[in-house]
Protein backbone atom coordinates (compact mmCIF):
# COMPACT_ATOMS: atom_id res chain seq x y z
CA UNK A 1 0.00 0.00 0.00
CA UNK A 2 2.86 2.16 0.99
CA UNK A 3 4.09 1.77 -3.20
CA UNK A 4 0.52 4.04 -3.69
CA UNK A 5 1.76 7.10 -2.04
CA UNK A 6 5.44 6.69 -3.39
CA UNK A 7 3.38 6.85 -6.76
CA UNK A 8 1.72 9.75 -5.74
CA UNK A 9 -1.57 8.64 -5.09
CA UNK A 10 -4.02 9.34 -2.96
CA UNK A 11 -6.95 7.09 -3.65
CA UNK A 12 -7.30 4.00 -5.61
CA UNK A 13 -10.32 1.63 -6.37
CA UNK A 14 -9.85 -1.75 -5.96
CA UNK A 15 -11.95 -3.28 -8.79
CA UNK A 16 -12.84 -6.64 -7.35
CA UNK A 17 -12.35 -7.14 -3.43
CA UNK A 18 -13.06 -10.28 -1.84
CA UNK A 19 -13.98 -11.04 1.48
CA UNK A 20 -10.60 -11.34 2.99
CA UNK A 21 -9.40 -8.26 1.07
CA UNK A 22 -11.72 -6.31 2.12
CA UNK A 23 -11.12 -7.50 6.11
CA UNK A 24 -7.22 -6.74 5.16
CA UNK A 25 -8.65 -2.96 4.06
CA UNK A 26 -10.46 -2.72 7.60
CA UNK A 27 -7.61 -3.83 9.68
CA UNK A 28 -5.37 -1.16 8.23
CA UNK A 29 -8.02 1.23 8.83
CA UNK A 30 -8.93 0.48 12.45
CA UNK A 31 -4.62 0.87 12.82
CA UNK A 32 -4.37 4.06 10.97
CA UNK A 33 -2.63 2.54 8.39
CA UNK A 34 -4.10 2.71 5.50
CA UNK A 35 -2.43 5.27 3.71
CA UNK A 36 -4.76 5.99 0.56
CA UNK A 37 -8.51 6.12 0.61
CA UNK A 38 -9.73 2.60 -1.09
CA UNK A 39 -13.00 2.50 -2.76
CA UNK A 40 -14.08 -1.16 -2.76
CA UNK A 41 -16.06 -3.37 -5.55
CA UNK A 42 -17.19 -6.63 -4.20
CA UNK A 43 -16.26 -9.39 -6.71
CA UNK A 44 -17.68 -12.97 -5.88
CA UNK A 45 -20.85 -15.04 -5.31
CA UNK A 46 -20.26 -15.43 -1.95
CA UNK A 47 -19.20 -11.91 -0.85
CA UNK A 48 -22.18 -10.56 -3.07
CA UNK A 49 -24.16 -12.51 -1.09
CA UNK A 50 -22.97 -11.46 2.36
CA UNK A 51 -23.24 -7.88 0.69
CA UNK A 52 -26.51 -7.79 -0.53
CA UNK A 53 -27.56 -8.65 3.31
CA UNK A 54 -25.29 -6.24 4.54
CA UNK A 55 -25.48 -3.20 2.48
CA UNK A 56 -22.76 -0.83 1.90
CA UNK A 57 -20.31 0.70 4.04
CA UNK A 58 -18.40 3.93 4.27
CA UNK A 59 -15.91 3.63 7.11
CA UNK A 60 -13.07 6.08 8.37
CA UNK A 61 -14.57 8.98 7.69
CA UNK A 62 -15.44 7.80 3.92
CA UNK A 63 -11.30 6.81 3.23
CA UNK A 64 -13.01 2.80 3.02
CA UNK A 65 -16.22 2.87 0.99
CA UNK A 66 -17.34 -0.33 0.19
CA UNK A 67 -20.54 0.47 -2.70
CA UNK A 68 -19.67 -1.25 -5.63
CA UNK A 69 -19.91 -4.96 -7.30
CA UNK A 70 -17.66 -5.84 -9.84
CA UNK A 71 -18.75 -8.84 -12.26
CA UNK A 72 -17.50 -10.30 -15.30
CA UNK A 73 -19.27 -10.25 -18.75
CA UNK A 74 -17.04 -11.07 -21.54
CA UNK A 75 -13.82 -12.14 -22.08
CA UNK A 76 -9.78 -10.49 -22.98
CA UNK A 77 -10.05 -9.33 -26.66
CA UNK A 78 -6.51 -10.50 -27.56
CA UNK A 79 -7.81 -14.11 -26.80
CA UNK A 80 -10.84 -13.32 -28.55
CA UNK A 81 -13.06 -13.60 -25.57
CA UNK A 82 -14.46 -9.90 -26.03
CA UNK A 83 -17.99 -10.30 -27.14
CA UNK A 84 -18.18 -8.74 -30.46
CA UNK A 85 -21.14 -7.69 -32.69
CA UNK A 86 -19.54 -9.02 -35.60
CA UNK A 87 -17.27 -12.04 -35.96
CA UNK A 88 -13.61 -11.84 -35.47
CA UNK A 89 -12.12 -11.01 -39.13
CA UNK A 90 -9.10 -13.80 -38.96
CA UNK A 91 -11.71 -16.33 -37.07
CA UNK A 92 -15.10 -15.85 -38.70
CA UNK A 93 -16.43 -18.27 -36.07
CA UNK A 94 -15.79 -16.35 -32.82
CA UNK A 95 -17.47 -13.89 -31.43
CA UNK A 96 -16.40 -13.97 -28.30
CA UNK A 97 -17.64 -15.74 -24.73
CA UNK A 98 -20.42 -15.24 -22.37
CA UNK A 99 -19.16 -14.93 -19.60
CA UNK A 100 -22.65 -13.79 -17.40
CA UNK A 101 -26.04 -15.16 -19.04
CA UNK A 102 -28.56 -11.65 -19.62
CA UNK A 103 -30.80 -13.08 -16.92
CA UNK A 104 -28.53 -13.29 -14.23
CA UNK A 105 -27.01 -9.83 -15.15
CA UNK A 106 -30.61 -7.82 -14.55
CA UNK A 107 -30.99 -10.20 -11.30
CA UNK A 108 -28.01 -8.69 -10.39
CA UNK A 109 -29.19 -5.05 -11.06
CA UNK A 110 -32.26 -5.60 -9.57
CA UNK A 111 -31.07 -6.86 -5.87
CA UNK A 112 -27.57 -4.71 -5.88
CA UNK A 113 -30.17 -1.21 -6.63
CA UNK A 114 -32.60 -2.06 -3.68
CA UNK A 115 -29.27 -2.75 -1.56
CA UNK A 116 -27.95 0.86 -2.89
CA UNK A 117 -24.99 -0.28 -4.85
CA UNK A 118 -23.49 0.55 -7.73
CA UNK A 119 -22.95 -2.24 -10.54
CA UNK A 120 -19.96 -2.63 -12.76
CA UNK A 121 -19.29 -4.81 -15.20
CA UNK A 122 -16.17 -5.43 -16.79
CA UNK A 123 -17.35 -5.45 -20.79
CA UNK A 124 -14.51 -5.38 -23.43
CA UNK A 125 -16.15 -5.81 -26.37
CA UNK A 126 -19.42 -3.70 -28.36
CA UNK A 127 -21.30 -6.93 -27.88
CA UNK A 128 -20.75 -6.66 -23.98
CA UNK A 129 -21.25 -3.07 -23.71
CA UNK A 130 -24.45 -3.35 -25.61
CA UNK A 131 -26.16 -6.25 -23.51
CA UNK A 132 -24.53 -4.18 -20.35
CA UNK A 133 -26.68 -1.31 -21.86
CA UNK A 134 -29.62 -2.90 -22.18
CA UNK A 135 -29.74 -4.56 -19.22
CA UNK A 136 -29.28 -0.83 -17.37
CA UNK A 137 -32.02 0.23 -19.45
CA UNK A 138 -34.09 -2.83 -18.79
CA UNK A 139 -33.59 -1.91 -15.25
CA UNK A 140 -34.67 2.13 -15.85
CA UNK A 141 -30.98 3.17 -14.25
CA UNK A 142 -31.28 7.08 -13.06
CA UNK A 143 -28.08 8.55 -13.93
CA UNK A 144 -27.44 9.94 -10.30
CA UNK A 145 -26.67 5.88 -9.60
CA UNK A 146 -23.70 6.19 -11.69
CA UNK A 147 -23.50 2.38 -12.33
CA UNK A 148 -20.02 1.95 -14.93
CA UNK A 149 -18.54 -0.12 -17.29
CA UNK A 150 -15.53 -1.41 -16.53
CA UNK A 151 -12.95 -1.02 -19.44
CA UNK A 152 -15.66 -0.26 -22.07
CA UNK A 153 -12.65 -1.00 -24.90
CA UNK A 154 -15.08 -1.09 -27.93
CA UNK A 155 -18.23 0.88 -28.48
CA UNK A 156 -20.80 0.50 -31.54
CA UNK A 157 -21.62 3.92 -32.63
CA UNK A 158 -25.18 3.69 -32.13
CA UNK A 159 -24.41 3.18 -28.89
CA UNK A 160 -22.68 5.91 -27.44
CA UNK A 161 -25.36 7.95 -26.77
CA UNK A 162 -26.70 5.55 -24.86
CA UNK A 163 -24.12 6.81 -22.04
CA UNK A 164 -24.86 9.53 -21.42
CA UNK A 165 -28.80 9.01 -21.51
CA UNK A 166 -28.41 6.63 -18.71
CA UNK A 167 -25.70 8.35 -16.91
CA UNK A 168 -23.29 5.20 -17.10
CA UNK A 169 -19.51 5.74 -16.84
CA UNK A 170 -17.10 4.58 -18.70
CA UNK A 171 -13.90 3.28 -16.93
CA UNK A 172 -11.44 3.01 -19.48
CA UNK A 173 -7.45 2.43 -19.73
CA UNK A 174 -5.93 4.56 -22.64
CA UNK A 175 -2.72 3.01 -22.11
CA UNK A 176 -3.80 0.09 -23.98
CA UNK A 177 -4.30 1.62 -27.19
CA UNK A 178 -1.28 1.04 -28.55
CA UNK A 179 -1.28 -2.71 -27.42
CA UNK A 180 -4.59 -3.13 -29.23
CA UNK A 181 -4.99 -1.06 -32.11
CA UNK A 182 -1.62 -2.17 -33.40
CA UNK A 183 -1.47 -4.15 -36.94
CA UNK A 184 -2.27 -7.06 -35.37
CA UNK A 185 -5.13 -6.49 -33.35
CA UNK A 186 -6.72 -4.44 -36.68
CA UNK A 187 -6.26 -7.81 -38.72
CA UNK A 188 -7.84 -9.49 -35.63
CA UNK A 189 -10.70 -7.29 -35.06
CA UNK A 190 -11.44 -5.98 -38.77
CA UNK A 191 -11.60 -2.27 -39.16
CA UNK A 192 -15.31 -2.11 -37.95
CA UNK A 193 -14.57 -2.73 -34.36
CA UNK A 194 -11.14 -1.22 -34.43
CA UNK A 195 -13.35 2.34 -35.69
CA UNK A 196 -15.14 1.88 -32.22
CA UNK A 197 -12.04 1.19 -30.28
CA UNK A 198 -11.51 3.53 -27.10
CA UNK A 199 -13.49 6.62 -28.51
CA UNK A 200 -12.99 8.41 -24.92
CA UNK A 201 -13.20 11.67 -26.22
CA UNK A 202 -16.93 10.80 -27.88
CA UNK A 203 -18.39 10.16 -24.49
CA UNK A 204 -15.90 12.60 -22.20
CA UNK A 205 -18.02 13.31 -19.56
CA UNK A 206 -17.90 10.81 -18.02
CA UNK A 207 -15.56 8.97 -18.48
CA UNK A 208 -12.80 7.97 -15.78
CA UNK A 209 -9.15 6.03 -16.67
CA UNK A 210 -7.62 3.85 -14.77
CA UNK A 211 -4.43 2.01 -15.02
CA UNK A 212 -4.82 -1.68 -15.07
CA UNK A 213 -3.16 -2.43 -12.03
CA UNK A 214 -1.15 -2.16 -8.56
CA UNK A 215 2.02 -3.37 -10.24
CA UNK A 216 1.48 -1.85 -14.16
CA UNK A 217 4.07 0.25 -15.30
CA UNK A 218 1.45 2.29 -16.95
CA UNK A 219 0.02 3.17 -14.19
CA UNK A 220 0.57 7.47 -14.92
CA UNK A 221 0.40 7.30 -18.77
CA UNK A 222 -3.50 7.41 -18.98
CA UNK A 223 -4.09 10.96 -20.11
CA UNK A 224 -1.12 11.43 -22.67
CA UNK A 225 -1.84 7.92 -24.35
CA UNK A 226 -6.05 9.01 -24.75
CA UNK A 227 -4.05 12.44 -25.62
CA UNK A 228 -2.02 11.29 -28.08
CA UNK A 229 -4.04 8.11 -29.23
CA UNK A 230 -1.08 5.90 -28.97
CA UNK A 231 0.37 3.34 -26.60
CA UNK A 232 2.79 4.22 -23.57
CA UNK A 233 4.46 1.14 -22.86
CA UNK A 234 8.25 0.82 -23.56
CA UNK A 235 8.00 -0.93 -26.47
CA UNK A 236 5.08 0.33 -28.12
CA UNK A 237 5.81 4.00 -27.97
CA UNK A 238 3.75 6.29 -30.65
CA UNK A 239 2.17 2.92 -31.59
CA UNK A 240 -0.04 3.31 -33.97
CA UNK A 241 1.76 6.07 -36.08
CA UNK A 242 -0.83 9.13 -35.79
CA UNK A 243 -2.27 7.61 -33.51
CA UNK A 244 -5.29 5.08 -33.32
CA UNK A 245 -8.78 6.83 -34.35
CA UNK A 246 -7.05 10.47 -34.01
CA UNK A 247 -10.64 12.34 -33.94
CA UNK A 248 -10.98 11.31 -30.64
CA UNK A 249 -8.06 12.70 -28.90
CA UNK A 250 -8.72 15.23 -26.46
CA UNK A 251 -8.63 18.50 -27.48
CA UNK A 252 -9.28 22.25 -26.03
CA UNK A 253 -11.02 24.09 -28.48
CA UNK A 254 -9.04 23.43 -31.70
CA UNK A 255 -6.24 22.22 -29.70
CA UNK A 256 -4.81 19.09 -28.46
CA UNK A 257 -4.81 18.65 -24.93
CA UNK A 258 -1.00 17.65 -25.05
CA UNK A 259 1.19 19.23 -28.10
CA UNK A 260 2.44 16.36 -29.43
CA UNK A 261 5.36 18.13 -30.19
CA UNK A 262 6.50 18.54 -26.71
CA UNK A 263 4.92 15.62 -24.79
CA UNK A 264 4.45 13.61 -27.88
CA UNK A 265 3.73 9.70 -28.06
CA UNK A 266 7.35 9.46 -27.99
CA UNK A 267 8.06 11.03 -24.60
CA UNK A 268 5.01 9.07 -23.40
CA UNK A 269 7.08 7.61 -19.69
CA UNK A 270 7.68 4.28 -20.64
CA UNK A 271 9.56 2.61 -17.65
Amino acid sequence: MEQYTRWGLTSIHDAGAGLESIAIYKKLLEADELPVRVYAMVRGVAAMEEYLDRGPEVLGDGKLVVRGFKVILDGALGSRGAELNEPYSDAPEEIGLEQMSDEAFDDLIRRARVAGFQVNPHVIGDRAVRRALDAFERAVVEPGERHRLEHASIIAPDDLSRLAQMGIVASMQPVFVGESTGAGPRTAWGQRACSGCFLSRTFWPPVRFWPPGPTSRHRTRGIPCHACRAGGAVELRGSPRGGMVPGSSSRRGNRPLVDERRAGVRDVPGG
